[in-house]
């Protein structure tokens, strides 16, 4: 029924828009202020303790520190494995060939590892995930080669 009261949708023409802009871009905050007030203090947690202990071991270890980057790879060595990697490869012998690379990529690159608040998981996350792609690619270049291997070779028989 045409100009039904209470149609839903609404045309464009029933609603009521607003003049002017949306948001009043001239009461922003400024750079230095947060949006809610001033930041309250607050207690140190265990996470905030962990993560600035992490964040010693990384500044240690880039520093030459091999004991503070023992701490790190042992940290990062079994959840890599177990959540990680061993999902996305499924076998053991290639699991722990990616393992080993990727922490022996991490041990070489420490020193452009830079802290974000984060912890050093993710960063050893990317570097697992990137050589897991590798290993798929050269299984794949791999199985690509050996398929026209064989053609060659039925066809030359």
């Amino acid at each position: 029924m045409p100009g039904a009261v209470g149609r839903f949708p609404p045309t464009m023409d029933a609603m009521a828009l607003p003049s002017g802009p949306w948001w009043a871009f001239d009461v922003l905050p400024e750079p230095d202020e947060r949006a809610y007030g001033p930041r309250r203090p607050r207690e140190m947690s265990a996470t905030d303790d962990a993560a600035a202990e992490e964040r010693g071991l990384v500044e240690a270890a880039q520093r030459g520190d091999r004991e503070a980057l023992q701490k790190i790879l042992d940290r990062v060595a079994k959840p890599l494995y177990a959540a990680v990697i061993m999902p996305r490869v499924g076998n053991a012998p290639d699991a722990e060939d990616i393992l080993r690379d990727t922490l022996l990529r991490g041990m070489e690159r420490i020193e452009t590892f830079r802290w974000t608040g984060a912890g050093v998981f993710p960063w050893f996350r990317q570097i697992a995930v990137n050589l897991v792609i590798d290993a798929a690619r050269r299984r794949q270049r791999r199985g690509r080669m050996e398929e026209r291997l064989e053609r060659h070779l039925q066809d030359t028989e």
